[in-house]
């Protein structure tokens, strides 16, 4: 069974399933020092890679 949170909002997140035009957004975010520290991805490369 999958759950998924879906147009729910809290004081520090907001959740809505990704869409292709989010990609963007997913740029700046690696592009910041330490994002690793706080997500359990893979940031070893470059924004790009």
């Amino acid at each position: 069974m999958k759950y998924l949170i879906t147009n729910q909002e809290t004081q520090r997140l907001k959740f809505w399933l990704l869409e292709s035009n989010d990609f963007n957004v997913w740029m700046d975010l690696f592009k910041e020092e330490n994002v690793d520290e706080f997500s359990e991805m893979d940031t070893k490369g470059t924004a790009v890679e």
